[in-house]
């Protein structure tokens, strides 16, 4: 047998031994045990279980030598320190189980649960104390031993041998709330959440004055969307324990579903107060940050995140998230590709970094990203949309429906695909389906004012001109400051037979009143070098240079403009570009791609090409 296959048939074996330890079968966990040490007598965990078997027998001298020989075979390991304490406390060596404390802090340690286990030792070293409490002690340290390898299970993401321990500690010690609670936990961790429920309910109704079930309670409430009961218990457990850091964080991530932004700030901020190196409530701050709007202070509570846990895949995610909205799109993709290295099957890192890719122009790599994120995740339905965006933008939208389609097969009430469907569909010249996405649309998201204008649009198309203007007036009630929606207003009323000129030019009116005079304040003056004798500078920009109809008109113009006099600079807002994009560029003397730039960084650009005539 090879080195491999005997590796792995021990680790098979060492995880059968401890699943019929933590469910009470002795006899067969010792046999397990031994049969791994008799391959490899150097096994930590396997010295460590069975010598914890040994002292819950009774036999405390040999369970002693194995628990201090995983001592010595993993010091790092605080677990077995503890192991090796409770033993010792159990065999009536309440100074030597002081002394293993004392050595494991000493190296550094945390060990689970150590001031309780300093409480019980002392307890037990007390002069004062009656010989029938050190027994009862002692049977204290061998149900511990039993909790804790329940913890340690957990703690290694062993879940299901956890499970299986936690339930046999249910059956030995029914009316323990330790075993109830454990289970519920691990329950809700692998997503059982609705049988989570009764088991910490019962945990709960053993012990009223455990804060940490009353925060698995809330946990898994939460989970299962019964948000107000979720807050209810997790304050519980604050009142019980107010230096419960976990539990507060429980209590602001239940305020931040519930949309309660600056209360659940507020938790945030107490959980990391008391345990700063809590990397999931920096993490979850900085997502509410992020929606707040409030991005540069989220990016301080990713980066603590991630100094913190600097292996955790969500906050390298997040973080790129996070610059992508700051319009720092190259950097964001070195967090994407950091999260992926990290956990390679991270489905929302796959889709941020398409999102990424898509920004500044590689479509094509975009859409990879996107086949990996459904790969990873086939219920994925905004991965499923994103890529049906970026087949718009390469203009394959017969792909880009079905995209589409399929998000909203997996997600119903996913406006945003209704939506993104509704503009295919348009885009195709099929009206009266577009027509019926974009209702479905605003029946799930009434106050979507970009839905509404489109809508407008398409009803313009369709005939229906009154329709059509009632649905842009709407969407400005709802944003007024919508130049893109007032514009469209502006070219539905041309199409009306009824309006006058002079109710259409007080349309225009108003919106240079609404638009173009704000900006005037801003306005600065340029430093352009005014040698008349230069050639001036012309500056187009434009996301249509390639086949669309505007080179009816413009092309003449550009294949007449005299270069001697003219110095031509296109600023192209396009994904990609065709046979007549190649023909355009013949005619520029300098040709800049905007993808990615905001309209602040464009206009700065075009500043610092002294562009005469825009």
């Amino acid at each position: 047998m090879s080195d491999t296959n005997q590796a792995s048939d021990t680790k098979s074996l060492l995880a059968q031994a401890v699943s019929q330890h933590g469910a009470g079968r002795l006899d067969v966990a010792e046999h397990l045990y031994r049969a791994v040490l008799a391959v490899d007598a150097a096994d930590a965990e396997a010295c460590h279980g069975l010598g914890a078997l040994l002292v819950e027998r009774g036999l405390s001298e040999p369970g002693l030598e194995l628990l201090r020989r995983a001592v010595e075979l993993a010091p790092d390991k605080a677990v077995y320190w503890c192991g090796l304490a409770l033993a010792l406390l159990a065999a009536l060596r309440p100074d030597e189980a002081l002394r293993v404390v004392d050595r494991a802090e000493n190296l550094g340690l945390e060990l689970p649960s150590a001031r309780e286990l300093r409480t019980q030792i002392q307890a037990a070293i007390s002069p004062r104390g009656d010989p029938g409490d050190a027994a009862a002690a002692a049977a204290a340290v061998v149900s511990r031993q039993a909790r804790e390898m329940v913890a340690a299970l957990a703690d290694a993401g062993r879940l299901e041998e956890a499970e299986a321990a936690a339930r046999g500690l249910t059956e030995r010690h029914p009316s323990d709330a330790f075993g109830w609670k454990a289970l519920g936990t691990i329950m809700t961790q692998r997503h059982c959440h609705d049988a989570a429920l009764s088991v910490l309910r019962r945990a709960v109704a053993l012990d009223a004055g455990d804060a940490e079930s009353l925060n698995s309670l809330a946990t898994a409430l939460q989970r299962v969307g019964r948000l107000d009961e979720a807050h209810a218990f997790a304050e519980r457990a604050v009142a019980l324990r107010p230096d419960y850091a976990e539990a507060h964080y429980n209590a602001a991530l239940i305020l931040h579903e519930q949309r309660r932004f600056e209360e659940a700030l507020r938790g945030y901020r107490l959980a990391v107060e008391i345990r700063p190196n809590l990397a999931l409530a920096h993490n979850n701050m900085g997502n509410l940050l992020t929606e707040m709007g409030r991005r540069d202070e989220a990016l301080s509570c990713f980066s603590r995140a991630l100094a913190v846990a600097p292996e955790y895949a969500d906050a390298h995610n997040n973080l790129g998230s996070c610059l992508m909205g700051l319009g720092r799109t190259e950097e964001s993709l070195a967090c994407f590709a950091h999260a992926l290295a990290i956990e390679p099957g991270h489905a929302e890192a796959h889709n941020n970094q398409g999102n990424a890719l898509a920004a500044i122009g590689r479509v094509e790599e975009a859409l990879g990203c996107y086949a990996r994120a459904v790969a990873a995740r086939p219920s994925y339905a905004q991965a499923y949309s994103n890529a049906g965006n970026a087949l718009v933008s390469l203009e394959r939208l017969e792909q880009a429906v079905d995209c589409y389609r399929r998000a909203i097969a997996l997600a119903p009430d996913f406006a945003l695909a209704h939506y993104n469907l509704g503009n295919t569909l348009r885009d195709l010249d099929q009206l009266g389906e577009a027509v019926e996405h974009y209702r479905r649309a605003l029946s799930l998201q009434p106050s979507s004012a970009d839905c509404l204008s489109n809508l407008g649009g398409v009803l313009q198309d369709l005939g229906e001109v009154d329709e059509a203007i009632a649905c842009r007036r709407q969407a400005l009630a709802l944003e007024p400051d919508d130049v893109v929606a007032y514009g469209g207003l502006l070219f539905t009323l041309n199409y009306h037979p009824d309006k006058s000129a002079e109710e259409i030019f007080a349309a225009y009116r108003d919106y240079e009143r609404r638009f173009g005079a704000p900006l005037r304040t801003g306005w600065r003056g340029h430093g352009n070098d005014r040698d008349p004798e230069r050639r001036l500078r012309l500056g187009y920009v434009s996301a249509d240079l390639r086949a669309h109809s505007l080179r009816s008109f413009l092309e003449p113009l550009l294949a007449h403009h005299d270069h001697g006099a003219l110095e031509l600079i296109a600023y192209a807002e396009l994904a990609r570009g065709d046979g007549v994009t190649e023909r355009y560029r013949g005619w520029f003397d300098h040709w800049v791609d905007t993808r990615g730039l905001s309209d602040a960084a464009l206009a700065e650009r075009i500043r610092a090409d002294a562009v005469d005539i825009l």
